[in-house]
This record gives structure tokens, C-alpha cells and sequence, in this order.
């Protein structure tokens, strides 16, 4: 399954936008990891692509079919725990081996 986000935007108030114009894609069999300062846009972006929040500009497509609100979601979300969260002062391959041994892929990209 493919995932695109074109050209998204989101904003709670229109004076301020979260983010504008990103663009993102995931391709079959890609993991996709986000991290980032509280408050900037990680759980809306998530939400977008998710399907569960429309954007304020742009699509999210997948398998290259624009997702329409539906009881079937193909893409998912694992919601974070305050005590599983990521401590920012690690580095990320400390972050990605803690629980599991990620492929070398994935670790030669954290560098």
C-alpha cells in the first residue's frame, strides 16, 4: 500500500497555520516514524493521513486513490504513551534498537 500527502495544510486558527504546502509519501513496506517539539503538528499530520481529519489544502491518497471518509481505514495510528515516550536527548538509533532490532535500512537513514 502506497500513501501520499500532497501539498498538505492544516490550521485550528486560520491567523496560524500548523503547516503548510508538505508533502509526504510512504511507500509499500516503508515505516514511517514521526518526532518532534510538542505542539508542532506530529498527531494533526498523523490524523490527516490516517483519514480521520480532513485538510485544510491538499489530499492524502492511497494506492493512489484520494481516501474518502469511510468506516474502513486502511492507515492506522499507535498513539504514543506519556510513559513509553521517546527521551529527546537520545539519539535515534538508542530510539529505534530500545525495543527491537530495526532492519539496516532503517539505522543507516538515523545517522
Amino acid at each position: 500500500m502506497s500513501l501520499i500527502g500532497n501539498n498538505l495544510g492544516y490550521y485550528y486558527n486560520k491567523a496560524r497555520w500548523i503547516f503548510s504546502d508538505e508533502n509526504i509519501s510512504v511507500a509499500p513496506g516503508e515505516v514511517l516514524g514521526l518526532s518532534g517539539y510538542s505542539g508542532w503538528g506530529k498527531t494533526t499530520l498523523s490524523r490527516i493521513l490516517a483519514g480521520y481529519v480532513t485538510p485544510r489544502e491538499g489530499d492524502v491518497t492511497v494506492d493512489r486513490q484520494v481516501m474518502e471518509k469511510s468506516a474502513f481505514r486502511p492507515v492506522q495510528l499507535i498513539y504514543q504513551h506519556p510513559e513509553k515516550a521517546m527521551n529527546p536527548k537520545w539519539r535515534m538509533r538508542d530510539i529505534l534498537t530500545e525495543s527491537y532490532t530495526p532492519s539496516q535500512n532503517i539505522l543507516v537513514l538515523s545517522k
